[in-house]
């Protein structure tokens, strides 16, 4: 059911959410009182409306206006017609920056929110259906961006900066909120980056909140923090340099954390409910810096499973940090049968034409062998191919491309039939795409294969 949720939010996000336009640094914006609205019919000229009829395809736009001062900057109240405010910026106000309660289907993009006096920057109360986009909110009081009992909205691509002044306040919190997605959020120099919360404490409201490439250095306290939070997703999350706790869970259940990075955090994990929340997905885990392990087959997944703080166990911790795209996963660099894992770590099918497996030397920096992918190849999303070398490659033909695993042996540039490629103390493989560019750089050494 997760996954289903997962792929059908996703699917709306891509189609839903419209590119966002960055405005020129020469716009200058127009001063403007507090803008309060409480009813549709109050989307009005006087009220920093500069266009719109309040439906999907022409929704009222709030745009342009500088704030300054005032209780709150803008807040929106009990409306269901379709809005966006965009290129906005608040300033200095007494209680909160940004304020939607009781609202479905509105949009807050491409604002600035800084110096919140006494509240939170951004925040949504019992509002629905609302995508909350590169927003620049530094400087609150309390948390740069709050849900209270918000159900279904999209936080995306937004910078939360020095927020939470004061007690333990948050980049991002959501608290009593359900069926959220977090997008390339960068949540840094807050108490605490990102937090996921249960309304009353007993893990039913916090349902099916989906963390998914978010970025949360540098924090004093914790990165990412789940409370009495039950069927919440990490995925694809960057995790570093937080003074205390990496990613933290405490009394939360149901909890699926894969596909994320976590390094120079004081302690990278912790989890007072281990038994309860799975740190792998059955296949692949997370990348842990404080972890050296052994991937004898290649597959750039370790043999030992990492231990967390708690007794969660993540069976599949990788060898090499998480990245969104096509990736050199593993080599196995001992042995008649060498090879290197090729893994497609996006959401899409890529066609490997004219990319290049490269072998480089790692004091001369030159490239030694390079393998050239066959015309056409496709490499399914979540798919991966072994490229061989080696005496155990000697007259094997390449698998037909496009299944979800696959063997290469024929496209190896100058290297006698069944030559090894790999160095069996250190090396550099670099992957090549089309246009010539390095798409992605591994480092081995001898303690990675076997």
């Amino acid at each position: 059911m997760k996954k289903v949720f997962l792929a059908a939010l996703l699917t709306l996000l891509i189609v839903s959410i419209p590119s966002i336009t960055q405005p020129e640094e020469e716009t200058t914006l127009k001063p403007h009182d507090p803008i309060y609205i409480d009813e549709n019919q109050n989307f009005t000229l006087e009220n920093g409306v500069v266009s719109g009829s309040g439906t999907e395809d022409d929704p009222y736009i709030i745009e342009g206006w500088e704030i300054i001062g005032g209780d709150f900057g803008i807040r929106i109240e009990d409306t269901d017609v379709y809005f966006v405010i965009r290129n906005c910026a608040v300033r200095e106000a007494e209680s909160n920056g940004i304020v939607l309660k009781k609202v479905i289907n509105g949009q807050i993009e491409n604002c600035t929110v800084q110096e919140v006096l006494r509240e939170d920057g951004i925040v949504l109360t019992n509002s629905h259906n609302c995508t909350v986009a590169d927003n620049l909110v530094e400087n609150s009081y309390a948390h740069g961006i709050a849900l209270f009992t918000s159900d279904n909205n999209v936080l995306k691509a937004n910078t939360l900066k020095s927020n939470s002044l004061a007690k333990l306040y948050h980049g991002i919190k959501l608290f009593g909120s359900s069926h959220n997605l977090l997008l390339r959020n960068s949540a840094r120099y807050n108490k605490i980056g990102i937090e996921v919360r249960d309304l009353n404490g007993h893990g039913v409201f916090s349902v099916e909140n989906i963390l998914l490439e978010n970025i949360a250095p540098d924090n004093e306290v914790d990165g990412i923090r789940l409370l009495h939070a039950i069927d919440t997703t990490l995925v694809g999350n960057t995790v570093s340099n937080n003074h205390e706790v990496g990613i933290r869970l405490y009394e939360s259940s149901g909890s699926s954390i894969y596909h994320n990075n976590l390094f120079g955090n004081a302690l990278n994990a912790s989890d007072s409910l281990a038994s309860e929340n799975q740190w792998d997905n059955n296949v692949e885990g997370n990348y842990w810096s404080d972890y050296s392990g052994w991937d004898r087959n290649g597959d750039g997944i370790s043999d030992i499973p990492y231990r967390i703080e708690g007794g969660g166990l993540d069976r599949f911790p990788l060898m090499r940090s998480w990245k969104p795209g096509v990736v050199v996963m593993g080599v196995k660099f001992t042995g008649p049968d060498e090879f290197v894992t090729v893994r497609n770590w996006s959401d899409e099918d890529v066609d490997l034409t004219a990319w290049q497996l490269q072998s480089v030397d790692l004091g001369t920096e030159e490239v030694v062998y390079a393998f050239l992918f066959p015309v056409g190849c496709q490499l399914p999303a979540n798919g991966k191919i072994r490229v061989h070398s080696g005496p155990a490659a000697t007259g094997r033909e390449n698998n037909p491309c496009g299944s979800p695993e696959m063997d290469l042996y024929q496209g190896w540039n100058d290297l006698e039939d069944g030559g090894y490629v790999w160095d069996d103390l250190e090396g550099i493989v670099q992957l090549i795409n089309d246009e010539g560019e390095v798409a992605d750089e591994y480092k081995y050494h001898w303690w990675m294969g076997g």
